[in-house]
């Protein structure tokens, strides 16, 4: 909290000011760091509670839900997965997030999509309710998305094709 408080009311204004008019959210998050003891985790906070549709905040439940990989038994892992807060593993998640909405909206009325916001709150739900009989059913579909997602994750021309075909029926 120390290092947030040697900010100057001017610097502080300025970094918001530029982030919340910047439509890139990874521009916007790169405003934010600027300031002093501001790391992405908090930066993604602030830009999420202005833009919850858009912009993931980069909690550890979902870090940890984005990355969940599959085992040799099949089995879904990586809420032990260590964080290292950086603008790295932030973009991981804002563009896998991304992808996932993307993939979860393509055919759903727009008053329906789901956000970001909508994706935290699953993975919150999903972390705390680990091991449970009633996360593991409701998890299904979404473990499909997010695994096509994360095949996908080096190949945006792949998802942008898939969205051109399916809307063209």
């Amino acid at each position: 909290m120390k290092l947030v408080t040697n900010n100057s009311e001017a610097a502080i204004k300025e970094a918001t000011e530029n982030a919340f008019a910047q439509p890139e959210p990874l521009k916007a998050l790169d405003a934010l760091t600027k300031l002093s003891g501001i790391g992405p985790a908090t930066a993604s906070l602030l830009l999420s509670v202005n833009r919850p549709e858009s912009i993931p905040f980069f909690s550890d439940e979902l870090f940890r839900f984005m990355h969940l990989d599959k085992n040799g038994k099949g089995e879904m892992t990586g809420w032990d997965r260590k964080i290292a807060y950086n603008k790295k593993e932030y973009t991981q998640v804002y563009e896998r997030c991304t992808r996932l909405g993307h993939n979860l909206n393509e055919n759903v009325a727009a008053d329906e999509q789901i956000s970001m916001l909508d994706l935290e709150k699953h993975a919150y739900v999903s972390n705390a309710t680990r091991g449970s009989n009633a996360k593991a059913s409701n998890d299904q579909g979404t473990k499909r998305a997010i695994e096509e997602a994360n095949e996908n994750e080096d190949k945006p021309e792949t998802i942008k094709k898939k969205r051109r075909t399916r809307s063209t029926k």
